[in-house]
């Protein structure tokens, strides 16, 4: 029946006649119903799941249809008003679209994440006591405390934090004093709004290195993206994603626009990205390869040059600082991680 659907509104098409709008909704209604019943008749037909779980536990999965059709139809309707293969956006309209398109991530994650029983399925990273981040917060008594005792206290903290640097800690730790709370569910609705706000940086790095429609593109794939939507949502790997996309923007910027300004952020950025997770240090192979690939250009060898100094000697001196400050001893912190 769903393909019947789809082929009449094909040969209407075809035949050039015009479908109205009422005729479009109406066959998607249709469709929709029809996928509904056939679910429903599968349910009554099997004797292990009553029609009452079914209709339970299906509620969940209106939300996420609800979601995706409002965010399909605005899609199509922005499309269908501007000329995107033509000509760019407006600079205001375009950051309107990574506004809305962070906002549907957040939503469509969230949606996504409520399929595991309600906001039960959002908090259910941060519900997992010893193996997350947020049973650490506290440890030390204060942020300053938490890292100058981090690798002493390596044995007690939570399965994740010990294969990492105590960053995440101190981000949560941040949050819930932003958020007046360390409620899991609080903490996970704050983990994917951080998480959304990597688009920000995102579109801004691609449309200096492509342009304003890739950018874009990116921003929504980026939004869609399942191992960020299923896996990385409500969890405190998605609060990297900033941090990574900053410090590829400041770095793209750093080469282009010959800024030690730049460069000197972008260590920075470096140096915090590696206080959040040793594997982010990958980036570096970034780094060298768009290095070395603007070098071939002799114009540009002095900027890279002076570039890489920049960001070295700022790296370096952040975590000095960070040493001096606190304490905290980055390269036992790696050593205690990699024999975890």
């Amino acid at each position: 029946a769903v393909i019947g659907l789809v082929l009449f509104a094909l040969f209407r098409r075809f035949a050039g006649i015009p479908i109205s709008r009422p005729i479009k909704y109406a066959l998607l209604l249709g469709a929709l119903l029809l996928l509904v019943a056939l679910q429903l008749v599968a349910v009554a037909l099997s004797p292990s799941v009553g029609v009452t779980d079914f209709i339970s536990e299906f509620r969940w999965h209106g939300i996420v249809l609800f979601v995706t059709a409002v965010g399909a139809h605005l899609s199509i309707a922005f499309l269908r008003r501007v000329d995107w293969w033509e000509q760019d956006l407006s600079n205001k309209t375009a950051w309107r679209v990574v506004i809305a398109l962070a906002i549907f991530c957040f939503v469509f994650a969230g949606s996504i994440a409520m399929l595991r029983d309600g906001t039960e399925g959002i908090a259910g990273a941060y519900n997992r006591g010893p193996y997350e981040y947020v049973d650490d917060i506290g440890k030390g008594v204060t942020i300053t405390g938490l890292l100058r005792d981090y690798n002493t206290m390596h044995p007690m903290l939570s399965m994740h934090a010990k294969v990492h640097p105590p960053g995440p800690i101190v981000m949560l730790w941040i949050m819930s004093l932003v958020l007046f709370s360390r409620d899991a569910l609080v903490l996970s609705l704050g983990t994917m709004a951080v998480g959304s706000l990597a688009l920000f940086p995102l579109f801004a790095w691609v449309r200096e290195m492509i342009n304003q429609r890739v950018a874009l593109t990116c921003c929504a794939i980026y939004a869609l993206m399942p191992s960020i939507v299923i896996f990385t949502a409500t969890s405190a790997d998605i609060m990297f994603l900033p941090l990574l996309m900053f410090t590829l923007l400041f770095f793209w910027r750093a080469l282009h626009r010959g800024s030690i300004a730049y460069a000197i952020a972008a260590g920075v950025m470096y140096a915090i990205m590696s206080l959040t997770s040793f594997s982010l240090l990958t980036v570096g192979a970034f780094f060298a390869f768009a290095g070395l690939w603007r070098m071939k250009d002799p114009a540009m060898r002095m900027v890279v040059i002076k570039s890489a100094i920049a960001m070295l000697a700022s790296f370096l001196v952040f975590h000095g600082i960070v040493r001096l400050a606190t304490g905290f001893d980055v390269i036992e912190c790696f050593r205690l991680s990699h024999a975890q």
